[in-house]
């Protein structure tokens, strides 16, 4: 089943969100060890099955990028026609997360902030006078 908005995490109704996240709930499976785990290509499945009648239907990706979103705090779909995060609040971050340690890594606030590689390494370079943080080499190279 192919789906024309493969990727597009945001593409979906706030309704379409909410049974995508229900359905992946369901899928919720405890070990006898107590590990939980979620199965998101079985809840993307169970979603084409209960919903045929809708447009488009999610890929397990776009699952677990609204599981992401939403343990982050972040509601998918909520800025309406806008796309991506403002750059002022990213620029904000960045710069937040350089002055509290100027020896983190582009890499490091990629991990912590969510904001990409790309763009961390944009705004560093266009609002530090410095340049980020290069690779360190290893003491074996020449």
């Amino acid at each position: 089943m192919e789906n024309s908005r493969r990727g597009a995490v945001s593409s979906f109704t706030h309704r379409e969100y909410a049974d995508m996240y229900l359905i992946y709930g369901e899928t919720r499976k405890v070990s006898t060890r107590g590990i939980v785990s979620l199965n998101a290509r079985l809840a993307a499945r169970l979603y084409a099955e209960r919903y045929p009648d809708r447009m488009s239907n999610p890929t397990y990706e776009v699952i677990e990028r609204l599981d992401s979103a939403y343990r982050e705090g972040r509601i998918p779909g909520a800025r309406g026609s806008q796309s991506g995060r403002p750059r002022t609040i990213e620029d904000d971050v960045v710069l937040q997360e350089r002055e509290e340690d100027p020896s983190t890594s582009v890499r490091m606030i990629q991990s912590r902030t969510g904001i990409p590689k790309s763009s961390v390494h944009r705004i560093l370079k266009k609002k530090v006078s410095i340049s980020p943080i290069p690779h360190s080499k290893s003491a074996n190279s020449p």
